[in-house]
């Protein structure tokens, strides 16, 4: 969702990014660069002294910034970098096992440790901007990107949401999708639109679709079938 909103509002920038599971966002056009940990923000602050014109926005992990992105976003605020910092905040070390960091709130052997702040750090290092979002409110995000977008110099936005595995192991279970028709531009039939949108997530509760006040329980579509092959709906 992070990468939706992000795309949404910065359509044609450049995408620095860094090492973790969020390099798969390669194939969602928002990775332009990776190179080594904590290289996001540096190589960010590069482009942007290289008098690109283009919006500069870099994505990093919580771990990631933790190791080595703390020192390049004090660096591109001392020397007057104009990006968009955002750090992508699951409070686990996800991409090597779900090792724990300094911002998860316990050591590497269970211990209880307080956990840092990621705001603090980032207005220690002198960014004036710096907001907290959850990316699963996609419009709240979109409205804080678009802020930021206006503005000049460093700015960073944490998206906040636990890793879809550790939540699923704490046993932390979604609510259905919801979406209305209506407000999809040139939507096709229910079920090929909510089959399209059902392949997109391997597991999940199933999607909701509401048209005209009607609704619709669809289930997703089986491996290697085509969308619209067999229905399966149930009005309610």
């Amino acid at each position: 969702m992070a990468f939706y909103a992000i795309k949404k509002v910065f359509k044609d920038a450049i995408y620095p990014s860094d090492i973790g599971c969020y390099t798969l966002g390669l194939q969602l056009g928002v990775v332009d660069t990776t190179i080594c940990m904590g290289a996001s923000i540096t190589v960010a602050s590069g482009i942007s002294h290289a008098g690109d014109p283009r919006d500069i926005f870099c994505t990093i992990g919580d771990s990631t910034f933790l190791h080595t992105g703390i020192q390049g976003l004090l660096n591109a605020v001392y020397n007057g970098a104009n990006i968009t910092v955002v750090i992508l905040d699951n409070r686990i070390t996800a991409m090597t096992g779900h090792q724990p960091n300094p911002n998860s709130g316990m050591t590497a052997c269970g211990a209880e440790s307080p956990p840092v702040s990621l705001e603090a750090i980032c207005r220690a290092c002198g960014v004036i901007f710096v907001e907290s979002v959850n990316p699963y409110e996609v419009t709240g995000m979109v409205t804080v990107l678009q802020e930021a977008k206006k503005r000049k110099g460093v700015k960073v936005i944490i998206a906040k949401q636990l890793c879809v595995i550790s939540a699923r192991r704490a046993g932390i279970k979604r609510g259905s999708y919801q979406v209305n028709l209506r407000y999809v531009p040139a939507a096709g039939p229910v079920y090929d639109l909510a089959a399209r949108l059902l392949s997109l997530q391997m597991k999940g509760p199933g999607l909701m679709i509401s048209v005209a006040g009607a609704q619709y329980a669809l289930s997703s579509v089986p491996s290697g079938q085509s969308p619209g092959r067999e229905r399966n709906e149930r009005k309610l």
